[in-house]
């Protein structure tokens, strides 16, 4: 099962340490994981109802996520 990760740098609520200890591990596991942090952003950056949202980050998350989905889902054999 492929995995995608968008993380803030800059998160209270889940330190980076996390991140990278979760993609370490999932590497090791042979794992399918594509994970980006997001430099200087704050927990919930995408949110753009929040006090955090960063819209150049929120935008390449998206895009991110659009990407994902097509390769993972709509063409799956790519």
């Amino acid at each position: 099962m492929p995995i995608l990760g968008n993380f803030a740098s800059n998160d209270p609520v889940v330190p980076l340490d996390s991140f990278k200890a979760f993609d370490a591990k999932m590497y090791s596991l042979g794992k399918d994981i594509d994970i980006k942090i997001y430099a200087g952003a704050k927990h919930g950056f995408s949110d753009p109802s929040g006090q955090s949202f960063d819209a150049v980050a929120a935008a390449d998350v998206w895009q991110r996520a659009i990407g994902f989905l097509n390769m993972h889902l709509v063409h799956p054999s790519r």
